[in-house]
Order: C-alpha cells, then structure tokens, then sequence
C-alpha cells in the first residue's frame, strides 16, 4: 500500500509539474506588471497548499520505502532524484518566486522556467521507475 501512495503521489506531481512548466509558468509573462506582485502571491499560496502536502507525503513514504527490508536499486535512484526535486526547489524554484514577489522580472521569470525543467525531469523519470516496480510485481 505504500509503494502505491507514493507511486499515486510521485504521478499526481508529475502532472502537475508538466502543467505549471508548459502552461502556468509561461503565462507568467502576460500578467501586467501592475497586478504582478498580487498574482505571484496568489500563486505562491495557492499552489503552495496543494503541493507541500503531497511533497511530504511523497517524501516520508519514499523514505519509508527506501528503508524496507528488501533493498531496491531502483528506489535508492528513486530517492536521489527525489532529493533532487526538493533542492531545486529551496536553491533556485523559491529563490526566484520570492523575487517575482516583488514585482515582474522577465530574468526571474526565465531562470524559474529553465531550472524548472530540472524538477519536471526528475518527477517524470520518478515515474517511470515507480510504475516499473509496481507493474513488474513490486518489491517482492
């Protein structure tokens, strides 16, 4: 039941951050610059309650995972790309949301967007090597 909450949480994060990277973080750009700063705290709140519930959960059932009694390969990768995504997100996703805080900033706006793709890679892989363990029997 485990290996499914965090496969379910690791593919909801999936869509999610394909959808924020191909459409919501784009859009960034045609936001006027007099309603910037209110729009990016409404982004900021609002994804930010989605997300970090099922970041922690992704993160404790995965940590919960990686220390079974039968060692995977796969879910130490699993786990390091899992590291990955939370410390793209604290050095650099964070960082140029707080400055987009402060007003529109097309710099900010593009390094959000190229690092993004960082987290939108590892979630995706994470996927897939999630989806292999449970279709080819789990950990058994």
């Amino acid at each position: 039941m485990l290996l499914y909450t965090h496969l379910l949480c690791t593919i909801f994060m999936t869509g999610l951050i394909w959808c924020i990277q191909l459409v919501h973080y784009p859009s960034f750009r045609f936001v006027n610059n007099q309603d910037f700063s209110k729009f990016e705290g409404f982004h900021t709140h609002r994804i930010s309650a989605l997300v970090v519930p099922l970041m922690l959960l992704e993160l404790g059932s995965g940590l919960i995972l990686l220390f079974t009694p039968i060692f995977s390969y796969l879910l130490l990768i699993n786990m390091i790309l899992l590291a990955g995504t939370w410390l793209v997100t604290f050095f650099f996703s964070s960082k140029y949301h707080k400055k987009l805080l402060l007003g529109y900033d097309e710099i900010s706006i593009t390094k959000l967007v190229d690092t993004n793709w960082a987290r939108t890679s590892m979630w995706t892989i994470r996927t897939i090597i999630l989806s292999y363990i449970v279709l080819s029997g789990g950990l058994n």
